[in-house]
């Protein structure tokens, strides 16, 4: 598709229900990859990096059903492989956080290089710098990447050089079953670096310090099956309350969490 036509001049209003966040839904599937149990998941947005996300965790080993209602069932005691297909990693950028879950899973992890939208170079310079702080070492070929700790990962302080949402939620997740405590300083805060704590935290992991800076993980000898109900996407969100005050509205969009639009709605008010 080249481009897209619209004909405006039309008074948008209805209702719009919004789906799950995206940017969350990701680094849970693929974080749910360490708790080794059975996970349920509400309100995964059936867009294609979740569907493909799905298929690679198929690929490596766990098994996923689809119940009624929209929630899936993904069971992953049965991962035994570290090597994910590259036809599939390559074609979206949220496979990078198969890194930590797989290096703290199994002692090593492999990615032949990760995919995406266009949005210019985005090194993961800062994993792998936080990952060799825990005593993992990491080599790189080109756009394939082998991370190994055979004598496991140990808690580290790891002060990143910029707040990425990625390292972050990589980190994160290899430093839930890590040796001593992991603190993770110029954190990032986004919405879905504290969906993701959440879901860990209800696996059993002990995080603290989410939603600020600093994040602090005490390593646990082993986590356990959830269920999760992935946030609301605030993009999608906000796009259709910008849309709406744009074109008259009224619109009405729901779900949603009113902590995570705060600055737009700050905007809206001022706006009167």
């Amino acid at each position: 598709m080249n481009k897209i036509l619209v004909d405006g001049g039309k008074r948008l209003s209805g209702d719009v229900i919004i789906g799950g966040s995206k940017n969350a839904a990701l680094p849970i599937l693929f974080g749910g990859i360490v708790t080794g149990g059975t996970c349920v998941f509400s309100g995964l947005p059936r867009v294609s990096d979740v569907l493909r996300t799905l298929e690679i965790l198929k690929c490596l080993g766990a098994r996923i059903c689809f119940l009624s209602g929209g929630d899936v069932r993904v069971d992953y005691s049965t991962v035994r492989s570290c090597a994910p297909p590259a036809h599939l990693c390559s074609s979206i950028r949220g496979s990078t956080y198969l890194l930590g879950a797989m290096l703290t899973r199994f002692g090593r992890a492999e990615l032949p290089g990760a995919g995406g939208c266009d949005f210019g170079s985005r090194p993961i310079d800062q994993h792998l710098m936080g990952f060799e702080r825990m005593g993992a070492v990491a080599r790189s070929r080109g756009e394939r990447v082998l991370i190994e700790a055979p004598s496991g990962l140990y808690g580290a302080p790891i002060a990143l050089s910029m707040p990425s949402v990625g390292a972050t939620a990589n980190l994160m997740i290899a430093a839930t079953l890590a040796k001593g405590e992991t603190v993770i300083e110029n954190a990032a805060a986004e919405p879905h670096v504290k969906a993701l704590a959440d879901f860990l935290i209800c696996a059993g992991a002990r995080i603290s310090g989410v939603g600020s800076d600093r994040i602090t993980v005490v390593g646990v000898s082993e986590l356990h099956g959830a269920r999760n109900r992935i946030i609301p996407d605030m993009i999608e969100a906000g796009t259709y309350l910008c849309a709406g005050v744009a074109c008259g509205g009224p619109v009405r969009v729901s779900p949603v969490c009113p902590d995570h639009l705060g600055a737009l709605l700050d905007a809206f008010t001022a706006m009167g």
